[in-house]
């Protein structure tokens, strides 16, 4: 008889597991979805193996950065009285060869000013001089980096809504009043400027890459083509857009407390729950920055990890897979009173060398 009970009771146990697993399996079939977060992982440290150089240079702040083969472009603070940054200089990593590039006058119109939006392909040099103080204002120029020529696109009117997006020799750059927003385009090799559309509402962010350029406005993204001239509105539920980066097909949105990347041709949409305030992204990597954090997401394969033992990056730029980073002197260098010495360390990362795991 005690036989008998006890291959019943294990009979039932066996039958009550099947159904459990059954039950969970049929209960629950959005938690088998893989979702974006599954797919990609987040770095909080630099990815081991992209390291490729440090070099330092001798200034006191950089506002913003590029890196275009072994120069980097930097709008560096050279004004100990003033807010802000006032030269744009190319350095070069191999040599340490500065060049004064551009220079904001030593009088009272410009001690408000600085220099932000640097942005290269090593043909053009883009950038952006802003004036918050006395009215809200900004003007962008280019330069011809063979000749060292430099053109206004934009005179010092009213404030851009967000920095001047560059690609192809074309500057791109939106114009706002208080309930309209203009976009325009500078052909930086012909030195002309085209009206491309007006919006009825506010543009507060704007990028561009290859042959697109695409801007947030209202609850939709608007693709514009340069080679036809033609736009593609995208409706999106992303919304309080603090950032936007464009690579191929795909647009990248800084939002409240997520990272929304949308596909031009099909329109669907993942997601990220991360913060951002800032997006730069390289042929591998999406890049956010949120307050002195940077996160890196990799969308294919994973990586090792180095631990980050850098400081807060103060700017950040991109040259197709690599990522340079600038970042402060936290007491390393300083004179014998204590005050620091005008140096920055900046991190060259090359996403093409990093060590993959399978």
């Amino acid at each position: 008889m005690r036989k008998v009970l006890a291959v019943i009771l294990c009979l039932v146990f066996v039958l009550l597991t099947g159904c459990s697993e059954n039950l969970l399996d049929s209960s629950e079939p959005a938690e088998q979805e893989k979702t974006l977060n599954e797919k990609v992982e987040l770095l909080r440290q630099f990815p081991k193996g992209a390291f490729a150089k440090t070099v330092t240079v001798p200034y006191r702040t950089v506002k913003s950065v590029d890196i275009s083969g072994n120069l980097l472009y930097l709008s560096v603070y050279d004004r100990y009285e003033a807010i802000g940054t006032d030269m744009l200089v190319s350095y070069d990593i191999n040599t340490c060869d500065e060049r004064v590039l551009f220079e904001l006058p030593y009088n009272s119109n410009y001690d408000d000013c600085f220099i932000q939006g640097v942005q290269t392909d090593g043909e053009w040099l883009v950038w952006e001089v802003c004036s918050i103080m006395s009215g809200h204002f900004n003007s962008i120029y280019v330069m011809n980096l063979e000749s060292r020529e430099i053109s206004i696109a934009k005179e010092m009117s009213d404030l851009n809504s967000s920095l001047p997006a560059y690609c192809n020799g074309k500057v791109l750059w939106s114009e706002t009043d208080s309930e309209e927003s203009t976009v325009f385009v500078y052909d930086c090799l012909r030195e002309e400027t085209e009206k491309i559309c007006a919006v009825d509402s506010i543009i507060n962010s704007l990028t561009a890459d290859s042959n697109k350029a695409v801007w947030y406005a209202d609850g939709e993204y608007t693709v514009y083509d340069f080679s036809g001239g033609k736009t593609k509105k995208i409706k999106t539920d992303a919304q309080s857009v603090k950032s936007l980066a464009l690579k191929g097909n795909e647009i990248f949105s800084a939002c409240d407390n997520r990272i929304v990347i949308t596909d031009i041709e099909s329109k669907q949409t993942e997601k990220i729950e991360q913060i951002a305030d800032d997006l730069f992204v390289t042929d591998d990597y999406i890049v956010g920055k949120y307050s002195q954090v940077t996160n890196f997401y990799y969308r294919n394969k994973l990586t090792e990890n180095e631990n980050l033992l850098r400081y807060y990056v103060e700017a950040l730029g991109t040259d197709g897979n690599r990522l340079v980073t600038v970042t402060e002197n936290e007491g390393k260098y300083a004179n014998n009173d204590g005050t620091l010495i005008d140096q920055l360390w900046v991190h060259i990362y090359d996403f093409n060398k990093l060590t993959e795991v399978e």
